[in-house]
């Protein structure tokens, strides 16, 4: 669920610094199942790297991590191992003064859901890819007007034929957006956006034209808000034509030295589980952190979804579901490259449709070092 706009500033080099990391844990429904739940230990490791770098008018940052997890009490019958790898390269080059190009592409191969990206299936199924690349040109026409234009492409791939089926997909998105300088920490703008999503199997593809209006507010050096409201004009070729209202919020704030704070809000249709339905949904993501002392730190995460799957063609099943995620942690530095930590996480879906509901809680505790 991005909803703050993409940032292309780097604004300190990093030299390469390396991480590791195990844990060990209990999970109580290792297959967010309704009905044969299945608990069970798991071994979690997990290793990774990253480097940025600025040299006169370019700059990068790369971040890579792969990680892997194995549950002992696994139904038999069913994987016991399941593999995650991410990465992400942001580059920047500033052509002149007023010109500046960035790329951002990210990657991910994982099992569980993503509550962040929010492409993929809301319950875990089994191991997917997810991919997306944005390229922007950014221009500054004059000190109270900029303009950038961007292309997106992302892509999702499921391992499973039954999830391939209906969520495998290549979305391209072309923006463009005026800016003017409100103050100089705040601008207005004007957005346009077309979508084009084409589903392998699905036959749901559509065409989307979005018209908004937005706000960015920079009202501290760490702190950022940013709005947009507006409408989605999509074509579907199963569902057909839909008008919905769209709206995001996104802000990012330090409150103190120790204490900042992360909330993300959408509302908008989305092209996961649209089989047959619209996914009409608002999303809520709140984590805060915060450094109780030089050594000590915690976060907590609340995650929030109301999905309504509607105006389906005939046959489709409409409902409603509700998701919640609560994350919380705490972490204790030996010394400035090894750690101890221990979290807890706990999952809820409530459906209207059967086989859907599911509870689970997952405890672990670990150490990691980075060098």
């Amino acid at each position: 669920m991005s909803v703050l706009p993409y940032d292309s500033d780097i604004e300190v080099s990093v030299p390469i610094q390396f991480r590791a990391g195990l844990r060990v844990g209990y999970d109580t429904n290792v297959n967010s199942s309704t009905n044969n739940e299945v608990d069970s230990t798991y071994i979690s490791g997990s290793m990774g790297a990253s480097y940025g770098y600025i040299s006169g008018r370019n700059a990068i940052t790369l971040d890579l991590g792969a990680g892997v997890t194995t549950y002992p009490d696994q139904a038999s019958g069913l994987e016991d191992s399941f593999y995650n790898a991410r990465g992400e390269l942001r580059l920047t080059h500033r052509l002149t003064e007023r010109a500046t190009l960035s790329n951002l592409t990210y990657v991910a191969y994982e099992f569980e859901s993503d509550n962040v990206e929010s492409e993929s299936l809301n319950r875990r199924t089994d191991q997917y890819l997810f991919f997306r690349n944005r390229s922007a040109v950014d221009y500054v026409w004059t000190p109270y007007l900029s303009t950038t234009t961007s292309y997106t492409i992302s892509g999702l791939d499921y391992d499973d034929a039954l999830s391939s089926a209906s969520e495998d997909r290549l979305t391209h998105i072309f923006a463009h957006i005026f800016r003017v300088a409100v103050t100089e920490r705040s601008d207005a703008l004007i957005e346009g956006r077309f979508k084009y999503t084409d589903y392998d199997t699905n036959p749901n593809d559509s065409l989307s034209y979005f018209g908004l209006l937005g706000w960015d507010w920079k009202f501290a050096e760490l702190s950022r808000l940013t709005a947009r409201v507006g409408a989605e004009f999509r074509d579907a070729d199963v569902t057909g034509e839909r008008t919905a209202p769209y709206a995001s919020l996104g802000l990012t704030h330090s409150l103190t030295e120790a204490w900042s704070v992360s909330w993300l809000n959408r509302l908008a249709l989305e092209d996961s589980e649209a089989a047959g339905t619209n996914n009409y949904t608002f999303r809520t993501n709140l984590r805060t952190s915060y450094a109780i002392s030089d050594r000590v730190t915690t976060f907590a995460n609340i995650v929030y979804r109301f999905s309504d799957f509607q105006d389906g063609v005939a046959g489709a099943v409409e409902s409603d579901e509700s998701g919640f995620i609560f994350g919380s942690g705490i972490t204790y530095a030996i010394n400035p490259n090894w750690s101890v930590d221990a979290t807890y996480y706990f999952n809820l879906i409530d459906s209207s449709r059967n086989f859907r509901d599911f509870e689970r809680n997952r405890f672990a505790v670990g150490f990691s070092a980075q060098f």
